[in-house]
């Protein structure tokens, strides 16, 4: 399980690479004519890693794993801080001022303290908390949750902002603009009883108001991501669907053909610059790059 947390863990840092915009850097060989990625493996989850974060001066990042605990991790593969969680943790987020991270597993969202390592506050509802994310400002703590309500919670209050009913199964995929204007989210089907959504949605990040949907997704919504001037947004889907949007115009700039058997993608990222796209699906798939 160790060596199989260890290989999921470095598909997700490829795509978070991608987003730093660290592409050229990152592909510095060549192997029988094909560009061959170099990649450092770190170790010492022992479960599935859910997701990974990083720092917003690229130097550290945080992962969240089913083994109930999230990492901070320097970026020659040291563990620096250990945050321990009851059950399994399935996204981190770190704020942009990089001062605080936020984790989201069953039925609770923590904030913590990065420098410090301290908890300092934990919103607790019946549902399982599948998305996270923090306001441009770092005064909000946005959270995606399995019975399709999006809540937004200010941590130095320990208070509820506002919740949304955004969709109508589990929102999975959440991300906050560059400008902290907007947050868009998709959604998942985890139960039988849910009613699929297929349309990736935008809210108002200040009082969860509806700012408009995007739609073109076949099947369920796995992640979205923004490119950095905030003016494109990207999302991949179950059946392999990969969308990249215009952010202003409400509209399908472009489709990529993702995985070429339908495989669910479950993670993807834009560069900052917004010249390159990566997603990554089920773990017999590779990484893509556009």
């Amino acid at each position: 399980m160790r060596h199989t947390s260890i290989l999921l863990l470095c598909g997700i840092v490829l795509t978070v690479l991608i987003a730093a915009g660290d592409v050229e850097g990152a592909f510095k060989k060549k192997e029988g004519g094909r560009t061959a990625f170099e990649m450092t493996l770190q170790q010492g989850h022992s479960d599935w890693v859910n997701a990974v974060a990083f720092f917003p001066d690229g130097s550290f990042f945080a992962s969240a794993s089913k083994d109930a605990t999230v990492k901070i991790w320097s970026m020659d593969g040291k563990i620096l801080k250990t945050l321990p969680h009851d059950y399994l943790v399935l996204a981190v987020a770190v704020s942009r001022d990089g001062k605080y991270l936020a984790s989201a597993g069953p039925e609770e969202v923590r904030v913590w303290s990065i420098h410090k390592g301290d908890l300092i506050a934990s919103f607790r509802t019946k549902s399982y908390a599948q998305a996270v994310g923090f306001s441009a400002d770092g005064k909000k703590v946005i959270s995606g949750w399995s019975d399709g309500f999006l809540r937004a919670y200010d941590p130095e209050r320990r208070s509820l902002s506002w919740e949304i009913r955004a969709h109508t199964s589990g929102v999975r995929a959440l991300a906050v603009s560059p400008d902290g204007v907007l947050i868009a989210t998709g959604s998942f089907c985890r139960e039988a009883k849910d009613k699929r959504d297929t349309v990736l949605r935008l809210w108002y990040a200040e009082n969860g108001k509806p700012a408009g949907g995007l739609e073109g997704h076949r099947g369920d919504i796995a992640d979205a991501a923004f490119s950095g001037d905030g003016q494109m947004l990207a999302s991949c889907g179950n059946l392999g669907e990969i969308m990249l949007w215009s952010v202003k115009g409400r509209s399908l700039i472009k489709s990529f053909p993702g995985s070429p058997r339908n495989v669910n993608m479950k993670r993807l990222a834009l560069s900052n610059d917004g010249r390159y796209l990566a997603a990554t699906g089920m773990e017999s798939e590779n990484v893509r790059i556009w």
